[in-house]
């Protein structure tokens, strides 16, 4: 996530093996530019903002296996059975509507009435790496806290829900407050040890910053400062 001079949100999408471009939109954007787990991340206020993405089946997550993944920060999750979404539709329509999120402060993965919660109760104000994943092959759904297995059951038919998806929203609302960073959707779903190892290399990542003091005077030598930060 970045910001450009003029305050409007950039996104950078790295996609492999494909050849589409579609623009991501926003009418209340996120504030980027935010401190996040990895550089920077963008900062949702739980009232309404959000990002729009393609249509479900052109990233991949109609009637297909799929990985999700994220670092969220919540500043606060909703208890009971409020949902602080990460990705999500507006359907709510069985098996249509999907919501990857924290539902009273456990992850879920849903699909409008076939879904599944995980153990794990979440804090607010802490990063939190979180993976939803779905097997079609196995009809498994799975949720995954910092690498690990939280939640999985078998027997959940593909999602079939083609609208448009949201960053920090679903069915009309359910937005998340908070920072989200690192969101990464995969067309396939992802072997456990490998989502262990995304999780685990990225928690050992960190900024390293040094601060020096610098005396400016009249006198010799002189010294030129430059800033290459465009």
């Amino acid at each position: 996530w970045n910001t450009s001079r003029d305050g409007k949100l950039k996104l950078h999408w790295t996609v492999l093996n494909d050849d589409w471009y579609s623009p991501v939109t926003c009418y209340q954007c996120p504030a980027a530019g935010r401190k996040g787990q990895i550089g920077l991340s963008a900062a949702f206020d739980g009232v309404n903002k959000t990002l729009i993405l393609p249509k479900a089946k052109l990233l991949g997550l109609q009637d297909s296996s799929f990985t999700v993944m994220a670092w969220i920060k919540g500043d606060y999750f909703a208890p009971g059975t409020g949902v602080n979404t990460i990705l999500g539709t507006d359907q709510t329509t069985f098996n249509q509507g999907l919501q990857l999120g924290v539902r009273g402060g456990q992850p879920l993965l849903n699909f409008y009435g076939n879904e599944i919660t995980g153990t794990t109760v979440l804090k607010p104000n802490y990063w939190y790496h979180l993976t939803w994943r779905y097997d079609k092959d196995k009809q498994e759904q799975a949720i995954f806290v910092s690498g690990y297995k939280d939640k999985s059951a078998v027997g959940h038919t593909a999602f079939q829900g083609n609208g448009d998806v949201y960053v920090g929203r679903s069915q009309g609302s359910n937005y998340f407050n908070g920072r989200i960073d690192e969101l990464t959707i995969y067309t396939r779903a992802l072997d456990e040890f490998y989502i262990r190892d995304i999780a685990l290399y990225q928690y050992r990542w960190f900024e390293e910053r040094q601060t020096h003091e610098l005396t400016i005077d009249a006198d010799a030598p002189t010294t030129r400062v430059r800033s290459y930060q465009a």
